[in-house]
């Protein structure tokens, strides 16, 4: 009967642990959130993970293997926890990327005049 109690401390104690980690990871995640610059750095993560591509790669079977395993770690890790920690990051990081990728195309629309009216092209 002692080894059950045992067992069952270990057991409580083991998740304790896991349950402080998991809350400091979440915590930690809406740290870098906080900040546009946090923002924009882990967009950037999921979008090197491939979450917003498409993975597969036609014959390329070993590609397409990698991109998956690659989507899935950010999915489950990245966009999970992120929905997990803050989830209305997500649609502030979505709607900063589109501000940001069209202030981007106002800009080379705007140096194509500028190029055109000097008489460059």
């Amino acid at each position: 009967m002692s080894d059950e109690l045992i067992d069952r401390s270990e057991q409580d104690r083991a998740e304790k642990d896991d349950k402080y980690f998991r809350e400091r990871w979440l915590s930690d995640i809406r740290f870098i959130v906080k900040s546009k610059e946090g923002r924009r750095f882990y967009w950037g993560m999921m979008s090197k993970a491939g979450i917003f591509h498409e993975p597969f790669c036609g014959e390329k079977t070993n590609l397409t293997s990698y991109n998956l395993g690659r989507m899935s770690l950010g999915r489950d890790v990245l966009l999970k926890d992120l929905l997990e920690a803050k989830p209305e990051a997500y649609q502030q990081m979505q709607e900063e990327y589109k501000s940001e990728m069209i202030s981007r195309k106002n800009i080379k629309i705007e140096e194509t005049k500028k190029t055109r009216e000097s008489g460059l092209i």
